[in-house]
C-alpha cells in the first residue's frame, strides 16, 4: 500500500482488471492514469500468500503511524510547578472616562456635557452616534442651560464644515433648532 499526493480532490477512481494500472478523475477536471510502482521485493511472486504475509509481518518496517496516544495524553505526565511557586496575573483595572461613567448610568445630558468639556471631536461625535443608537439624543439635548447650549452650539459651528462629521452634526443642529426655537 502507498499513498499518492494529488493536486485536487478525487471525484472518481477505477483500477484495471490486473490491478497494475489505475485512473483518477479529479474535481478540477484532470484525468490521471498511472501504473503501480514495483520494487524488487514485489517481483518475488514465487512465495505463496501465507509466506508473503509472514514476511510482511516479520519486517521491522512496521511502525506505528498513529500519533493518537501521544496527542491525547500530551502534557499529562509533564512536570508540575512547585507548590511554593506563586503565579499571579495582574490585571490592570480599566478606568472609564467621565462621559463613559455617565453613559453607563444613563445620565445622557451629563455624558454629553463631559464629552463637550473634553473638546475632542472624535469622542463627541462617537457619543452623539451612541445616543442616536440608544434613541436618547433628544433626552441629552433637552433642558440645557444657556452655558451648556453655547458650548454645544459652538462645537456644532466649529465642526459642521468637517466632511467627516457634517451629516451627523447637521441633523443634531436641526434637532437643537427645533427644540429651542
Amino acid at each position: 500500500m502507498y499513498t499518492v499526493k494529488l493536486p485536487s480532490e478525487v471525484l472518481s477512481f477505477d483500477i484495471s482488471s490486473d490491478g497494475e494500472n489505475y485512473a483518477l478523475g479529479l474535481l478540477n477536471g484532470t484525468l490521471l492514469v498511472r501504473s503501480k510502482k514495483f520494487t524488487k521485493e514485489d517481483e518475488e511472486e514465487d512465495l505463496d500468500p501465507e509466506e508473503l504475509l509472514n514476511k510482511i509481518i516479520s519486517k521491522d518496517e512496521l511502525v506505528q503511524t498513529s500519533k493518537g496516544y501521544k496527542h491525547f495524553y500530551r502534557g499529562q505526565y509533564g512536570k508540575q510547578a512547585d507548590t511554593d511557586d506563586v503565579i499571579s496575573k495582574s490585571r490592570k483595572k480599566v478606568s472609564l472616562q467621565k462621559f463613559e461613567k455617565y453613559l453607563k448610568k444613563f445620565q445622557y445630558k451629563n455624558a454629553l456635557n463631559a464629552a463637550l468639556e473634553k473638546n475632542d471631536p472624535d469622542v463627541i461625535v462617537s457619543l452623539l452616534e451612541e445616543l442616536i443608537q440608544r434613541s436618547s439624543l433628544e433626552i441629552a439635548l433637552a433642558n440645557r442651560s444657556e452655558d451648556e447650549l453655547i458650548m454645544l452650539l459652538s462645537f456644532l459651528i466649529w465642526k459642521m464644515s468637517d466632511y467627516r462629521f457634517s451629516d451627523l452634526l447637521i441633523e443634531v443642529a436641526k434637532i437643537v433648532i427645533d427644540m429651542y426655537s
